[in-house]
């Protein structure tokens, strides 16, 4: 799938999770690793990382590599314990009725019993009160929960997003390590401050 921009191309609406597939090191295998591993698990497990690494971009990614075999995914993002909000979108599954929940932020209902959190989420989104499917995603790992992918963001990994929405490299390589230093290692935030010089660079 091509992938071409226009104007900044750290734009916000270029870096929504779904908009760019998660990117791991090339010819890795890593997401087919994943999904293995999800399968083996009984569709269950968590990706744990800390803020704006890209947690909520893989959990798309992995939604894509599935969309075979669920007909429903449901998208719960916690923002605070009283700001929920959900989106669905349609699979291509066989017509089982199969679904996927992706719970995403996880950790904003630390106050909460883990357990007690996943469970009522899933009773008052699922018309089943059961998912066939979950992921969780949370800055520390749930410990009763398999661990699907473990996030560490990196200046690397800042390459490679950059890199793929701006293939023209008009950030130099000594300048990123800056943007990434003064970001404090979050890959969001890094993107922000791309965002911004790409702005001030075409004035």
């Amino acid at each position: 799938m091509s992938f071409v921009v226009s104007h900044n191309p750290f734009s916000t609406r270029y870096l929504r999770p779904g908009t760019i597939p998660f990117l791991f090191d090339e010819e890795s295998g890593e997401l087919e690793a994943m999904i293995d591993a999800f399968k083996q698990g009984g569709y269950f497990g968590q990706v744990v990382g800390p803020h704006g690494c890209g947690k909520s971009t893989l959990c798309f990614s992995i939604c894509e590599s599935l969309c075979t075999e669920f007909d429903d995914f449901r998208f719960i993002t916690i923002r605070s314990a009283s700001n929920i909000d959900v989106k669905a979108s349609r699979g291509e599954g066989n017509g089982s009725k199969r679904s996927l929940t992706i719970i995403d932020g996880m950790e904003k209902l630390a106050a909460l019993p883990q357990q007690m959190s996943i469970a009522n989420l899933l009773k008052r989104e699922s018309k089943d009160s059961l998912a066939n499917g979950l992921i969780i995603t949370s800055h520390r790992p749930l410990s009763f929960v398999p661990i699907l992918y473990r996030l560490a963001p990196s200046i690397e990994s800042l390459k490679r997003v950059v890199y793929f929405l701006d293939p023209k490299n008009s950030i130099d390589q000594e300048e990123l390590m800056r943007i990434y230093s003064k970001a404090g290692g979050n890959i969001r935030e890094a993107l922000m401050l791309c965002y911004d010089r790409h702005a001030k660079i075409c004035r």
